[in-house]
């Protein structure tokens, strides 16, 4: 087989998220990933810092055409993110990279354009066996941030749509979530959903239900002490809310996918949680939901494999 060597076609891909980075290089829209590589984000003091050291490889065989999703609002040309000191204008880094062409869209936007391409392999059932009908799906995960997106089903229509759920206002069921949320209201002003579920979010739920502070959410994750499978529960249960809150705002008939690396990372722990109960319970509307697949997306690369239907917009 002969050596991998982009061409005029080719195009950068990277996933840019809050704490970690995915780069590659496609062929075409659908083509395979090569020389995949995976970066800290905090190793570098910017976006062009990391993708140049990515691109040095390639010398003057470079990709020319580049599709980045960003963990970040998308609005016009400056891009500002959330959950990492970095802005930069799509103009300047397309200038400073040398590239002809440039889009950028949100991290998860980008996985809801992957999602009718995804393959049994790529994805593991939370819940019941289910009938898969076609119709909206939706897509959220939790990571360093709370990432949420849908793919509307309209035949050869169909879409992407994104936005910023993760920052909805989070809700309480009982008097001890609602004793929660008023502590981190305390913190913060606004309890989102992001405030909980994410990493940061996890090691303060754990403080504020323990009053033990960790250094990394791995400590919580991966424990086995009590404190911790009850800051893991409470999670899950949280995220079932949100994931059914999701689901009904989109009508996706069509199934739910997470992502993120808190639930891919503990999907055991995460199916004995409860969550497909909890995703259900919603009163009037249990049955509808009843009826809605869900999935762990298992793909290690589901932006990546999202920007590879992407650029077949475009």
């Amino acid at each position: 087989m002969c050596p991998f060597s982009p061409d005029s076609k080719s195009w950068l891909v990277a996933d840019i998220g809050g704490t970690n980075s995915r780069c590659a290089v496609l062929q075409g829209p659908f083509a395979p990933a090569h020389k995949l590589r995976f970066f800290r984000n905090a190793d570098y003091p910017d976006l062009a810092a990391l993708l140049r050291t990515y691109l040095a490889d390639f010398g003057e065989n470079r990709p020319r055409r580049a599709a980045l999703a960003v963990a970040a609002p998308i609005h016009g040309d400056d891009i500002r993110m959330i959950n990492l000191d970095w802005a930069f204008s799509k103009t300047a880094l397309a200038k400073q990279l040398g590239f002809d062409f440039i889009s950028i869209i949100n991290d998860f936007e980008s996985v809801a354009y992957g999602l009718p391409a995804f393959r049994e392999e790529d994805l593991e059932l939370v819940g019941p066996v289910l009938p898969v009908v076609r119709g909206n799906r939706a897509v959220l995960g939790a990571g360093t941030g709370l990432g949420v997106a849908g793919w509307i089903e309209s035949g050869s229509c169909s879409a992407v749509v994104r936005g910023e759920g993760g920052h909805m206002t989070l809700a309480a069921r009982n008097a001890a979530e609602a004793d929660l949320i008023a502590k981190f209201r305390d913190i913060y002003g606004h309890c989102s959903a992001e405030r909980v579920l994410s990493g940061n979010g996890l090691i303060d739920l754990h403080r504020v239900m323990h009053g033990e502070t960790v250094a990394v959410a791995e400590h919580i994750t991966g424990g086995t002490d009590a404190r911790s499978r009850a800051t893991m529960q409470q999670f899950f249960n949280f995220f079932a809310d949100i994931a059914g809150d999701v689901a009904l705002v989109l009508g996706a008939v069509g199934g739910v996918y997470i992502a993120g690396g808190i639930i891919t990372d503990n999907v055991k722990l995460f199916r004995l949680s409860g969550f497909r109960e909890r995703f259900e319970d919603k009163g009037r509307y249990s049955n509808y939901l009843g009826r809605i697949p869900t999935w762990v997306i298992t793909n290690r690369t589901p932006g990546i494999r999202g920007l590879a239907a992407y650029i077949d917009t475009l």
